[in-house]
């Protein structure tokens, strides 16, 4: 949680240095955020704050874990602007890969699993200046919720397991907390950027089809399945365009 107060205080900081910036700031009309609606597109970087538990299950190695890698997405984010200083904001990644790396026992052997992930967090908007600013710095708390699915062992995993291995993660749900600063460039563009940090979590599991050679030839001893629980909390960074309507 310490993170998470850094993030926030960091991010807050920001956005009010910002706000006592803004009248200062030459305006290109009398109201560029007269429009009600904001939809942004563009890119998002999630650092992974990772850490995981060892697997655990019968017949495995001590001491393996993995990393988490840090994946750079498209994005799109909506917002409604609800009177002079609030609104509601929508941010979601472009379903996105993420690869998973051995460490701990089994440190170098590379890449033993990837899955694919969508993200959105739909949380309540605080602007620091009124429409009429053409910088508006703001802060938002939300909600985040994550899914996982094709989940994939790589062959090295699976050669380590000896069998093939479905990969398997729950759905995640956290907070999610947000500072940002848009920018009213022309008429109905908007550049904006924005800093956040979502708690979540996820449980791995792993069900292997073993098949081991005790020197009698091959021989198929049933499904293994073991499990891993993986904290990801990634820090969020995002450089949209949007366009308001």
């Amino acid at each position: 949680m310490s993170l998470l107060r850094n993030v926030l205080t960091a991010g807050a900081a920001t956005a009010a240095g910002l706000a006592f910036a803004a009248p200062a700031v030459a305006q290109t009309t009398d109201t560029p955020w007269a429009d009600n609606n904001v939809l942004k597109l563009g890119v998002v970087h999630f650092s992974m704050n990772d850490e995981t538990s060892e697997l655990a299950g019968p017949n495995t190695p001590p001491g393996v874990t993995a990393d988490v890698q840090s994946p750079t997405a498209a994005t799109f984010t909506y917002t409604r602007h609800i009177g002079e200083h609030f609104g509601v904001e929508l941010l979601a990644g472009i379903p996105f890969g993420v690869e998973l790396n051995g460490s701990g026992s089994i440190e170098g052997v590379g890449q033993v699993a990837e899955a694919t992930i969508a993200t959105a967090t739909l949380s309540g908007v605080y602007f620091f200046t009124p429409r009429s600013a053409q910088w508006r710095p703001y802060v938002s708390v939300g909600y985040n919720y994550t899914t996982f699915y094709d989940g994939e062992a790589s062959a090295v995993l699976e050669g380590a397991l000896s069998g093939q291995t479905d990969v398997s993660l729950t759905d995640s749900t956290g907070p999610g907390v947000y500072a940002g600063v848009n920018y009213a460039a022309g008429e109905n563009w908007v550049l904006s950027a924005i800093i956040g940090y979502n708690e979540a979590q996820t449980d791995a599991t792993l069900r292997t089809d073993t098949v081991v050679d005790l020197g009698a030839g091959p021989m198929n001893v049933g499904i293994i399945e073991r499990e891993m629980e993986i904290d990801l909390n990634p820090v969020i960074a995002f450089l949209t365009v949007g366009y308001r309507f």
